[in-house]
């Protein structure tokens, strides 16, 4: 009997330690950088965006390269007319984009704590700050303390945002609910409407998105989306997209999927080998958060040819029209979404 109960006891251990490594990997976001993948076949889930990125020369053998050198480039403190630097050294708007470290969204340099005005659970108090605001784009991250309130106005914008800290569940207004937790990256459809429960104090970054009306195929409830880390960085999850056809450097490959598809807004994941690329007039406003990796970004028209180094964190927007370089010195991952013209 006491043999049954020795083999019985191993078995409940050997089957925990098994389900553990598999939650484990599944939300640790801890990736080791590789210079050569195994990507599936499958067919290609075209947008003007990632169009714009790759010529499809997929059959193009991985390249063979060796990190360069880090490129020289201007102080990210100093202050010229090609270089126009907010007064906060911690932010720099460049002539045509803008770019923050995750450090400009401190808690102690957000807005002032206000009170949230319909709650029904507890007493959240929530704050902000804006990185910018084009037009129909903004970007920026919020902070809201513990509770929850019923959100039953139709949103007017599309929103996307990446949770830093915290837990919480959004509720669709049939009574579906969305957990969500740090690493996940969530889309508030235009039109969602339903209810807010922060579980645990939340941090996050966003990008929200003023659009027409969506024409819509049935009247199902508007439903939030809830991405999971691992689904925006792990390469086996990515369709490939071939070599970059504007290289500067080296023969970067990219690799993408498309994870909000609403109206104008699209919004996924983006990988991106090392090397140097040039984006050419982009015809939509572009922003992205960036989840592994280094990379710069140099405007075109910047006669001195200032860059902005960009890391995990980092929170970026380029704006429609923007022409310029990213010059990836470590595998990027990142969470993009556009606004179509």
């Amino acid at each position: 009997m006491r043999s049954h109960a020795k083999l019985h006891l191993a078995l409940t251990a050997a089957a925990f330690s098994i389900f553990t490594k598999t939650v484990n990997a599944f939300h640790t976001p801890v990736f080791s950088p590789r210079t050569s993948y195994h990507v599936p076949k499958t067919t290609h889930h075209k947008s003007s965006y990632l169009d714009s990125l790759s010529d499809f020369h997929v059959s193009q053998p991985p390249p063979s390269w060796s990190p360069p050198p880090i490129p020289t480039i201007s102080s990210s403190d100093s202050t010229s007319k090609n270089d126009s630097c907010n007064s906060d050294k911690n932010l720099c708007h460049h002539p045509t984009f803008h770019h923050a470290p995750i450090d400009f969204f401190a808690l102690d340099l957000l807005s002032p704590p206000c009170p949230r005005k319909n709650p029904d659970v507890g007493t959240p108090c929530d704050s902000y700050r804006e990185l910018c605001d084009l037009d129909s784009s903004s970007a920026g991250s919020w902070y809201c303390s513990s509770g929850g309130w019923p959100s039953p106005n139709p949103r007017s914008t599309t929103e996307v945002f990446y949770v830093l800290e915290g837990h919480g569940r959004l509720t669709d207004e049939d009574g579906m609910g969305h957990y969500f937790g740090p690493g996940d990256t969530v889309i508030l459809p235009k039109g969602w409407s339903g209810r807010w429960d922060v579980l645990a104090d939340i941090r996050k970054v966003w990008f929200v998105h003023e659009h027409d009306e969506v024409k819509r195929q049935n009247d199902d409830p508007i439903r939030v989306k809830v991405v999971p880390y691992h689904e925006l960085t792990a390469m086996e999850m990515q369709f490939s997209y071939g070599t970059y056809k504007i290289a500067t450097r080296g023969n970067p490959e990219i690799f993408s999927r498309i994870i909000c598809d609403v109206g104008p807004t699209k919004a996924g994941s983006w990988i991106c080998t090392p090397g140097g690329l040039k984006i050419e007039n982009l015809n939509m406003h572009h922003g992205f958060h960036i989840l592994e990796g280094v990379m710069y970004i140099t405007d075109e028209r910047s006669e001195m040819g200032q860059s902005r180094r960009c890391v995990a964190g980092d929170l970026v927007l380029l704006p429609r029209g923007w022409s310029g370089y990213l010059d990836v010195v470590e595998t990027v991952r990142k969470l993009w979404t556009t606004l179509d013209a």
